[in-house]
């Protein structure tokens, strides 16, 4: 699939995606809290693989901040978005002022390869909980092939929502994506 062709399904699918409530988003970052979870062992042993990292570095820099990430977000999400009044500054006397958050559309996120996991997982989520479609592309040194898609099909994410485009490092320069 050629670039241009992965944009014109995130600019579909972030119409379907900013359709959804925030609270709708927030379940499914919690389901997907919860096979995290349920499957870390098998998350675990793909991260040391393919970064050589020992158990206890995966967990602590990997594993768990990413967990945290995710309750963060289940916990305060709606507050942080909801649509909120401010202060009306004197020179519009008698008008209203709202603050209001409308999703971008669709997000690219390149991310490195030291943290393959959290990398992936902290931008991702933080683009979906606000309804924008993602595209991201892992390094080409530690992509998690196969993990981050299975884990996200199975908390109910719809593919094009957040779409990963795997490949060498010519993938994320230059005009590739744009």
């Amino acid at each position: 699939m050629t670039p241009a062709q992965v944009f014109e399904q995130a600019r579909v699918a972030s119409r379907r995606l900013s359709a959804l409530s925030v609270r709708e988003r927030v379940a499914r970052l919690a389901r997907l809290r919860e096979i995290i979870l349920r499957d870390q062992e098998r998350i675990l042993l793909q991260i040391e693989k393919e970064t050589g990292k020992v158990r206890g570095d995966s967990l602590m820099s990997e594993v768990f901040p990413a967990l945290d990430h995710l309750a963060y977000l289940e916990k305060n999400a709606e507050r942080i978005l909801r649509d909120r009044s401010v202060a009306t500054p004197l020179a519009l006397l008698g008008k209203k002022s709202r603050i209001f958050f409308e999703p971008l559309g669709v997000v690219l996120v390149i991310s490195p390869w030291n943290y393959p996991f959290y990398q992936w997982l902290a931008p991702c989520t933080s683009s979906f909980v606000v309804g924008n479609a993602t595209v991201y592309k892992p390094s080409e040194h530690t992509p998690l092939q196969g993990l981050c898609e299975g884990l996200l099909k199975e908390a109910g994410f719809e593919p094009d929502w957040i779409q990963i485009v795997q490949g060498d490092s010519k993938h994320g320069k230059g005009r590739a994506f744009v």
